[in-house]
C-alpha cells in the first residue's frame, strides 16, 4: 500500500474553491476509471479521499473500496449516511453507479463552499 503523508481530505486545513475544484476534478476522473470497470464506489466522502501533496499542485487519490462493487444494479443499502444517494435510502429499491457522483457532489459543495459537516438528511430508522 502507497504511503500517503497528508492523510484524508477532511483532517486537510481550509480548502480554497480552487483546491476544491481540483479534487472534484481528480475525483471525477478516479470514478470515470471505476465506472469503465464496472466498479461502483458507494462510499465516496471525505475521509476516503487521500491528500497526496497540496503545494505546489494538489493530488488526490480515492481510498477504502471496502464496500465497492462491480455489479451494474445494485440494492443493499451500504455508504456513509450523511453522503448516501436519495435512491439508496429506500432500502431493497435497486440503484445505478451514478450514486458516487451524488456523493462526491456533497462532498465538493461541503469543501468549494467551506460548509459544515452535511446535516443528516434521514435517519437509518426511516
Amino acid at each position: 500500500m502507497e504511503y500517503i503523508r497528508l492523510s484524508n481530505l477532511r483532517l486537510q486545513e481550509h480548502f480554497s474553491f480552487s483546491e476544491a475544484v481540483i479534487t472534484v476534478e481528480q475525483q471525477l476522473n478516479a470514478v470515470q476509471y471505476l465506472y469503465k470497470r464496472g466498479i461502483t464506489h458507494r462510499d465516496i466522502k471525505p475521509e476516503n479521499i487521500l491528500v497526496e501533496l497540496r503545494y505546489p499542485n494538489l493530488n488526490t487519490k480515492l481510498s477504502d473500496f471496502g464496500l465497492s462493487n462491480d455489479r451494474t444494479q445494485l440494492k443493499t443499502f451500504y455508504g456513509t449516511k450523511d453522503y448516501l444517494a436519495p435512491e439508496i435510502k429506500n432500502k431493497g429499491t435497486r440503484y445505478i453507479n451514478v450514486v458516487d457522483i451524488w456523493s462526491l457532489g456533497v462532498v465538493s459543495l461541503e469543501f468549494a463552499y467551506n460548509l459544515p459537516k452535511p446535516l443528516r438528511m434521514w435517519d437509518a430508522r426511516d
